[in-house]
């Protein structure tokens, strides 16, 4: 028995970290193989087994095909839209959690049950930005923009997110420091790095905007289990603070590598998200996502003396942005007021994901340019659009 049971176990690890490291849901399969694995060793000592061993192995192969199951349907229940790209455009980052992959290039399709819906191009310059077009001449500072997927342009193809769309406008150098999952306290790490002047090669921007999303206040307290691995930051003493990252045991031998390994599981990710999001109320979450942006247009200045900030705030259908920056200083322009048609307009998304088109850009591009009110954004530029 001792030998099969070595054999079994011989079996069974180098598996599972070949699931872990190559096989999408990895832990579907891991759970299968346990329960194979289990019945085949009732099966081989049903005469050598005693009988409470028996009944104990007996019982856990179905729980192990209960996790097996749970583990197919809350991945279904995250979402019904598939991406396939030719190639990798973001890597993991120890500052950032992480980053797109300098130099890269991507061709990527999304599906909703096997329908396409979108299809496009994301490429990656040298400095880790998504591209934007090459100004024709220097007409003046560049303008920069950060935030989540809305900004980097998940979806859509390089000329069509909405920092393309500025610089196409403006004529004038844009930086797209944007990517997927993306909270303040990514641009946060990087003022505080220095990581932002290798960003904007080392030019002076003299206009940084934040395209705020709701969910960016969620995504400051780590609680999607994406964010896990992202920088974390805290409110003490009245100092907005950096505290490590939200994944528990990180840098811990082994323990680390395992939580790490753990949130490949969609059942894993839903207990750890719920229990990131009971550790803070309403009142919490505004009070850090305030002091996070707050912090960010000083850093912001600090570094740009003359540079203006500038929070984009995608206000449909809440309005906590505006709530947690009731009472400060910082400029807000919201999306809302920028388009004729509501945010929510099918128009402006893409069917079955929520990501915003092209079209939601160019339409509210006009109005960004006038709110800014510089010269240098005359609306009429982009007249011809």
């Amino acid at each position: 028995m001792r030998l099969r049971s070595g054999l079994i176990a011989a079996v069974f690890v180098p598996a599972a970290i070949l699931c872990l490291k190559f096989v999408p849901l990895p832990w579907l399969w891991i759970w299968l193989l346990l329960a194979a694995l289990l019945t085949f060793f009732v099966w081989m000592e049903r005469k050598h087994l005693r009988e409470r061993t028996r009944v104990i192995c007996i019982n856990l192969i179905p729980i192990f095909l209960f996790f097996a199951g749970a583990e197919w349907v809350f991945h279904r229940l995250d979402g019904s839209v598939a991406t396939e790209q030719d190639a990798p455009y973001v890597r993991s980052d120890k500052l950032l959690g992480s980053t797109p992959i300098p130099g890269s290039r991507s061709h990527f399709r999304m599906s909703h049950h096997g329908e396409k819906i979108a299809e496009g191009v994301v490429t990656i310059d040298q400095a880790g930005n998504r591209v934007t077009p090459e100004p024709a001449a220097e007409t003046g500072k560049p303008v920069v923009f950060y935030g989540c997927s809305f900004t980097f342009g998940l979806g859509i193809s390089d000329h069509e997110t909405l920092p393309w769309q500025f610089a196409e406008a403006t004529g004038l150098r844009v930086f797209n420091l944007g990517l997927n999952g993306y909270g303040p306290q990514q641009f946060l790490a990087l003022l505080e790095s220095g990581k932002f002047s290798e960003r904007v090669q080392r030019q002076t921007p003299e206009l940084v905007i934040y395209l705020a999303l709701p969910c960016h206040l969620e995504r400051l307290n780590g609680e999607p289990s994406f964010c896990a691995t992202s920088p974390r930051y805290v409110l003490q003493d009245g100092e907005f603070r950096r505290a490590g990252t939200f994944l528990p045991f990180d840098g811990v031998p082994i323990l680390g590598i395992c939580v790490r390994q753990a949130l490949k599981s969609p059942i894993f990710c839903r207990v750890y998200s719920m229990l990131r999001r009971s550790s803070q109320d309403d009142e919490e979450r505004i009070a850090n996502f305030r002091a996070a942006v707050l912090k960010m247009r000083d850093l912001v200045k600090r570094q740009l003396p003359d540079a203006r900030f500038v929070v984009l705030s995608y206000d449909s259908p809440t309005e906590v942005i505006q709530r947690s920056l009731a009472e400060t200083d910082i400029e807000i322009i919201r999306c809302s007021e920028l388009v004729e048609k509501p945010l929510e307009h099918a128009d402006y998304h893409i069917p079955h994901d929520g990501h915003p088109t092209g079209a939601l850009w160019r339409d509210l591009l006009p109005g960004l340019l006038r709110i800014l009110d510089s010269s240098r954004f005359e609306p009429g530029a982009v007249s011809g659009q």
